[in-house]
C-alpha cells in the first residue's frame, strides 16, 4: 500500500510548485495544474492540498511539503486510522510556468501554472469553551459542503494540540459552482476517538474577508470509550465496531484491484463512520432507528485509481448516501434503498 499511495501521490503531483534544478531563485509556492485537471496546492507555510474536478472525489489529505536541496517531500496521511507516508519527488524542471518532476520510480511528469482564481482557501480557526487541555497532538478533519450534499473539499490536519487551532480548506472554484455560501463541518480527535466537533454543520461565507474567525466546537462522546479506529480484534459481528467488508453493490460483486485497499466501513457507536470505498478512505457521520439508517456527507480521500475501481469507489458512495433501512443475519450485513437490497457487506475478524 506505501509503494502504491506514493505512485499515486507522484501521478498527482506532476504539478507541484517546486523549485527545478538551477532555478532556486524561482519559489515552488502556488498552484500547479495537470492535463486531468487536478491541481496541487503548495502554500507558503507548508501547507499543501491536491484537488480533483471529478465530483465522486473530495480531496488528499496533504500534512506538510518541504524541500531539502533538490527534492520535494510530502508528508500526507490517508485516513486517521492510518500512519503518516512521506514521499519524496526530484525537481527536473523549473520555470515560471512549467514544473517537472520525477518520482521515486524514475517516472517523470509535467505540470503548468494553474490559472488565478483557480483555486480558492477557505481560513478559520476551531475554539471550544470546556475547561480541558488538548494532547500534545491532535487530528483536525474539516469539510465543506454545498446545501445539495455535495462536498466541495475535505482536509485532515495534523496540529499541536493548542487552542485557537487554525484550519485551512484549498478547494477548485469549479467545484462550488458559484455558491457564496457553503456548510462548514470540523471536529478534532484522535485515534482514541473524537474530542469535539459541530454538533451541526455551519453556514459560512465563501468570501475570503468574509470568512469567520472562529468556529465554536461543543465536547464529544470520547468520554464514552468509543474508539475511532477500530480495534486489532472484534467479538462478533454487531452493527458497529466491526469490519464490514463490501463483497456485492447492487447486485454485482465487488473487485478489488491489485495494490489497492478493499471495500469496507466501520461503523461506530455515537454516529461516525469510516473506511474505504476500494480507491479512496473515507469517513461520515450514520444514524439507524427501528430498522432505518442513513449516512451524511463526510470527508474522503483523493487518489486517482484505475476507471473501474473508481466507478466501482462512486457507487459505492452513492449506495451509502441512498440507503434508508438495514438488517443482520448473522454476519452479513444487509443495506436497502426502496425496499431493495443494494448492498451486502461481510464481517470479517480484525
Amino acid at each position: 500500500m506505501r509503494h502504491t499511495f506514493f505512485a499515486i501521490l507522484c501521478c498527482l503531483a506532476l504539478g507541484l510548485c517546486f523549485p527545478g534544478v538551477g532555478q532556486a531563485a524561482v519559489s515552488p509556492e502556488g498552484d500547479w495544474l495537470d492535463e486531468s485537471g487536478a491541481v496541487l496546492c503548495l502554500d507558503g507555510d507548508g501547507a499543501f492540498a491536491i484537488l480533483s474536478p471529478d465530483a465522486g472525489t473530495a480531496g488528499r489529505f496533504g500534512l506538510s511539503w518541504s524541500r531539502e536541496g533538490n527534492t520535494l517531500i510530502f508528508r500526507s496521511m490517508l485516513s486517521p486510522c492510518d500512519s503518516v507516508d512521506q514521499a519524496r519527488m526530484d525537481i527536473v524542471e523549473l520555470s515560471a510556468d512549467i514544473l517537472a518532476v520525477r518520482g521515486e520510480d524514475g517516472r517523470e511528469w509535467r505540470w503548468h501554472k494553474a490559472p488565478a482564481g483557480t483555486v480558492k482557501r477557505f481560513e478559520t480557526s476551531l475554539i471550544y469553551r470546556e475547561r480541558m487541555a488538548l494532547p500534545s497532538e491532535v487530528l483536525i478533519s474539516a469539510s465543506l459542503s454545498l446545501d445539495s450534499g455535495e462536498v466541495i473539499a475535505s482536509v485532515l490536519h495534523q496540529r499541536p494540540g493548542s487552542i485557537p487551532l487554525p484550519v485551512r480548506i484549498h478547494y477548485l472554484a469549479s467545484r462550488a459552482a458559484d455558491a457564496q455560501r457553503a456548510n462548514f463541518s470540523a471536529a478534532i480527535l484522535t485515534r482514541e476517538g473524537v474530542l469535539f466537533s459541530t454538533p451541526e454543520s455551519v453556514e459560512v461565507s465563501l468570501d475570503a474577508g468574509q470568512s469567520p474567525a472562529s468556529v465554536l466546537l461543543h465536547r464529544a462522546g470520547l468520554q464514552e470509550g468509543t474508539p475511532l479506529c477500530p480495534p486489532a480484534e472484534s467479538s462478533g459481528a454487531s452493527l458497529t465496531e466491526t469490519y464490514w467488508k463490501l463483497t456485492t453493490l447492487e447486485g454485482q460483486p465487488v473487485t478489488v484491484a491489485e495494490g489497492l485497499r478493499e471495500p469496507h466501513m466501520v461503523l461506530h457507536e455515537g454516529g461516525s463512520a469510516n473506511g474505504s470505498d476500494g480507491c479512496n478512505s473515507f469517513f461520515m457521520n450514520w444514524e439507524a432507528k427501528d430498522g432505518t439508517l442513513s449516512f451524511q456527507p463526510g470527508g474522503g480521500t483523493l487518489m486517482m485509481c484505475d476507471e473501474a475501481s473508481m466507478e466501482q469507489a462512486r457507487s459505492f458512495m452513492n449506495v451509502l448516501g441512498a440507503a434508508d433501512a438495514l438488517r443482520i443475519e448473522g454476519d452479513k450485513l444487509f443495506l436497502h434503498r426502496g425496499g431493495e437490497v443494494t448492498a451486502v457487506f461481510q464481517a470479517v475478524a480484525m
